[in-house]
This record gives structure tokens, sequence and C-alpha cells, in this order.
């Protein structure tokens, strides 16, 4: 992606376009911060890490409805965790008829590259998405996520948040431009630019030992 990076770099017009589609949608102000003030670099910083499992039925359920829905499960989980967010902001007395989110996601750049050159190349490849804002209706879901029930009742409003979750992220995974718009991102990421700053990111990779083992006819000796 190095030529794209290049190219934007060295082309004003571009970086304004792309500088322009970054805050398309953007609210004035991010929500987020209100709640979590951005602290001084001096500040000791601390990693909360939380974990959640859910039981097999409700997994089971959860995959056959994104299905049926026409949209990825990533979509979905990233959907629940927009909503989640919008529970917290609540939690915080900030009322709104509907909030705005915003979202990045973590690209595989394998999937623009030619199966057999993937094939024999050892590795982790990934790319920081655009972002993509999500507006989220106050009352999408007025009780606490996790009981599946409540989520029907709510009369698909989940669903619509999880599908412009989906369109807005494979709106840009297949648009013509999408190496040049991820190579935007690189550039705001060398320069600390603003417009990669986002409330959300999502990672779902899983277990991606497998591209690290030896294939075909590779075979890793030392690390």
């Amino acid at each position: 992606m190095a030529s794209q990076e290049e190219e934007i770099e060295n082309n004003p017009d571009l970086i304004k376009e792309y500088t322009d589609a970054s805050k398309k949608g953007q609210p004035e102000k991010s929500l987020v911060n209100k709640i979590l003030p951005t602290k001084s670099l001096t500040t000791h910083k601390q990693t909360l890490l939380e974990t959640q499992t859910f039981d097999c039925e409700t997994t089971s359920e959860f995959i056959r409805r994104s299905k049926m829905e026409g949209i990825t499960v990533n979509s979905s989980f990233a959907a629940v965790c927009n909503i989640a967010l919008c529970d917290l902001l609540r939690e915080k007395e900030i009322q709104q008829e509907n909030y705005v989110i915003s979202n990045t996601h973590l690209i595989d750049m394998r999937r623009f590259w030619d199966p057999e050159v993937a094939a024999d190349n050892l590795g982790c490849y990934i790319s920081l998405s655009n972002r993509v804002f999500v507006e989220v209706p106050g009352d999408v879901y007025q009780e606490r996520l996790g009981d599946w029930q409540r989520l029907e009742v709510e009369q698909g409003r989940f669903w619509v948040v999880a599908r412009a979750v989906h369109w807005g992220l494979h709106q840009l995974l297949d648009s013509k431009d999408v190496l040049r718009r991820l190579a935007f991102v690189t550039v705001c990421m060398k320069t600390s630019e603003p417009h990669i700053d986002r409330d959300l990111s999502f990672n779902a990779h899983g277990d991606l030992s497998h591209l690290f083992a030896g294939r075909r006819h590779l075979q890793a000796t030392s690390w």
C-alpha cells in the first residue's frame, strides 16, 4: 500500500477529498469525550480488560438471525457494542433522541491479495479502516442488553442499527478506491491527524496463529 500512501501524501486534492469524507456524519462534539475525557500524556495509563461469554443457545440464535438479516456476525456484534455505549451515555445522564458513535474496524488486507500470493506469505496484515459514523436511536433498546427476547420485542430496531453498521463498513470495502482510502488512514496515523479519532474500534479476526505457521512449501524454522 506504499504507492497509495505516497500518492496521497503528494496530492493535496486527494487529502482534502478524504478529509472531507472522514467528517461526513460527524457530530459537533464527541459524546464519549464528555464521560471519558482525554487524559494528559503525563497521566499514568490504565487498561481494563472486560470479558463476556455467551451461552450456546444465545450464540446460535445470534448467528442465525444475523444470517437471516443478511449481515455479518461482526456487524451485529458491533451494533451491540454501539448500543451498549449509548446505554453508558444514558447512565451518565446524557439523554438524546439519537446518538452518533464513530466506529473503525481492523481490516484483513489479505482480502485484496491474489489467493496465490496470500497462500505464500506468513504473518498478519491488517489496516485500520476509515471512520464510519453510526446513528443509534435513543429508544432502540431501553433495557439492559443480554436478554434476546427483549431484543425481539423491540420491533427490529436493533437490526436497523446492525444493518447500518454493516452497510457503512461494506460500502468502504466495496469501493473502487478502497486501498487509497485505507492508505489515507495510515498517512493520518503517521502525522497524528484527528481524522481517525473514534469512539469504538473492532477487531473480529479471532485466532490468527495459523497465519504464522508454515504453509504449503514454506516452513517456519525460527522466530
